[in-house]
């Protein structure tokens, strides 16, 4: 099946600072809920000083959950965001740490389709520890512009923004080997990475690779559904 068009993003710390100030000059409202309150709570942002986003409530008299983690959302224009992170008081007044990460919301360029458990695959990370070019991985999902696969290996460390290299294969398709630049990473523990990629500097054998295997999970979508 396909998976959702829209995915989340953590921004850095220097694009985060920049949403919250834009969230602030443009007045724009954010909306949370707390666990001591049934309705949704709007907050518009008073200033910000001292490293500190102060807040103004409303309605004023509503009840605010603090030091609890709560996620905001707001617009600047069409795009989503949300920050996740504890409201705290002081001097009366709420506010949140100005250092805290937003998250934007982002529409995919592309649906991805599920891998079929029944498909045979394979899947590495090429050279990003010493002494080990190959580091197994699972892909999860594909589409023509990205893949999400699963590191097999808690010691691979990666960073958003980081270009690595990778290979696969999917079912009856010949081996794909393409560099790829990570768009979210998540530390599973101790099992792995889960990694989601944007694919960069593709060939033209590389697409036509790529869009066949899609069209593999089309037709076999298309053909089995209930």
């Amino acid at each position: 099946m396909s998976t959702l068009m829209e995915f989340l993003v953590e921004l850095d710390e220097k694009k985060s600072l920049e949403m919250i100030s834009q969230c602030y000059s443009q007045k724009s409202a954010l909306y949370f809920k707390s666990d001591t309150s049934a309705s949704m709570i709007k907050a518009v942002v008073d200033s910000l000083s001292d490293k500190k986003v102060l807040l103004n409530i409303e309605p004023v008299d509503a009840s605010v959950s603090l030091d609890t983690n709560v996620s905001m959302k707001f617009n600047i224009g069409t795009e989503v965001f949300f920050i996740k992170a504890p409201i705290k008081k002081f001097m009366n007044k709420y506010y949140f740490d100005l250092n805290s990460k937003v998250i934007q919301l982002k529409r995919r360029k592309e649906p991805r389709y599920q891998i079929p458990k029944k498909w045979s695959q394979s899947a590495f990370v090429m050279n990003l520890l010493p002494d080990i070019r190959l580091v197994n991985a699972v892909v999860h999902d594909i589409s023509l512009s990205g893949i999400r696969l699963e590191v097999l290996n808690p010691m691979v460390s990666l960073t958003l923004e980081q270009i690595i290299s990778i290979q696969f294969q999917i079912y009856k398709r010949s081996e794909i080997s393409c560099d790829a630049i990570v768009r979210f990473c998540h530390k599973k523990d101790q099992q792995g990475v889960l990694v989601g990629l944007e694919f960069i500097r593709l060939k033209p054998i590389q697409q036509n690779k790529i869009a066949s295997i899609v069209e593999d999970l089309m037709t076999y979508i298309a053909t089995n559904k209930v």
